[in-house]
């Protein structure tokens, strides 16, 4: 059960409801994710979240599709239910098929093609165990035409999930209805 007011767009203010409208276009929902509607008990927080998820998911030289494939991967690993609810449901939008969806969550290893499991394989290390990359992780990105930008860009990605997965089980948000 959700510790937190989820603030409807009936309740928001006018500012939070020019966010939400931002976040069903961008992420092409039909309903703000529990994520955002308990975000904007603190509308700066609402704000700066959205704005920082909005540009480090869906610009740069890695896609939208891969950005959401390692979220799915970080959250599974880290057991964040809300989270990887959230982002497999956002992996379907964006038309990534129900193996590679299974895959993310219980077999990294089984991902293809062999460039995709080895962004989401770098990306989950960077958001799990960010100590543990070495050369050799940095070599495999860049045998794939990864270049300096794509990398930061996962790393960034990682490090948002991770923001994400705190944010998301310290506030024991409820899982959204996504069908």
């Amino acid at each position: 059960m959700a510790k937190f007011k989820i603030i409807s767009e009936e309740a928001a203010s006018d500012a939070t409801n020019r966010v939400y409208k931002q976040i069903l276009k961008v992420k092409h929902l039909r309903v703000v994710p529990n994520f955002f509607k308990t975000l904007a008990n603190s509308p700066a927080v609402l704000e700066g979240t959205w704005t920082a998820y909005r540009k480090v998911s869906t610009r740069g030289a890695i896609s939208e599709v891969l950005k959401e494939m390692i979220f799915v991967a970080i959250s599974a690993a880290r057991n964040c239910a809300y989270c990887e609810a959230a982002h497999l449901a956002f992996c379907r939008i964006l038309k990534v098929d129900t193996e590679t969806c299974k895959n993310l969550v219980s077999n990294v290893d089984a991902i293809r093609p062999e460039r995709t499991r080895d962004i989401v394989k770098f990306g989950l290390k960077a958001g799990i165990s960010p100590q543990r990359i070495v050369d050799a992780d940095y070599n495999i990105l860049k045998r794939h035409g990864i270049d300096d930008a794509g990398i930061i860009e996962i790393v960034a990605m990682s490090g948002f999930a991770m923001n994400a997965i705190t944010i998301a089980d310290a506030l024991k948000l409820d899982v959204d209805k996504w069908d």
